[in-house]
């Protein structure tokens, strides 16, 4: 089994007309092991939103690969392995919406460490002892989302599991 792809989205805002402007990506394998990790800014063609929230600036995505250009790298690093996520829902409707825009499918869904733990990032991580580091940016938010699943996904039962997919 290929294992898991842990995933978060920095994105203009929440809406179909908004736009992905950054991904983070924590490979595990199939025994959370940590295989890998990859990230990358895009320029999604105007403003990056709140830079107050996610701190990336106009400046940050000069020369980052629009979506377009990027798409075949991030499906690849994806390819076959379950989509974790927390509040993964936003992330696969943000991503769903670039894809579109490219003309492929959406992502199916995943496992979502938002109902698997409860609350928000940074309570679920509190909880479980896990550090944030980098807050808001999707590579930090992707690691700590991936220490999170792993503190809960160990230590659940099959049949929890199973009603977590």
């Amino acid at each position: 089994m290929p294992g898991y792809a842990v995933i978060d989205t920095e994105t203009t805002g929440f809406g179909a007309t908004d736009r992905v402007i950054e991904v983070g990506v924590v490979l595990l394998n199939d025994r959370l092991v940590h295989e890998g990790e990859w990230s990358t800014l895009i320029n999604p063609g105007r403003g990056p939103g709140p830079t107050e929230v996610h701190g990336i600036t106009s400046a940050d995505l000069i020369g980052a690969p629009a979506f377009k250009d990027m798409v075949n790298d991030l499906m690849d690093v994806i390819a076959g392995r379950t989509l974790v996520g927390h509040n993964l829902k936003f992330d696969i409707r943000m991503l769903g919406y670039e894809l579109t825009r490219c003309g492929m499918p959406g992502l199916p869904d995943g496992l979502c460490t938002l109902k698997i733990a409860g609350g928000t990032l940074t309570v679920a991580c509190k909880a479980a002892g896990v550090q944030i580091v980098n807050k808001h940016r999707a590579l930090g938010d992707a690691r700590a989302t991936a220490e999170l699943f792993r503190y809960h996904w160990s230590g659940m039962t099959s049949e929890s599991k199973r009603l977590a997919m």
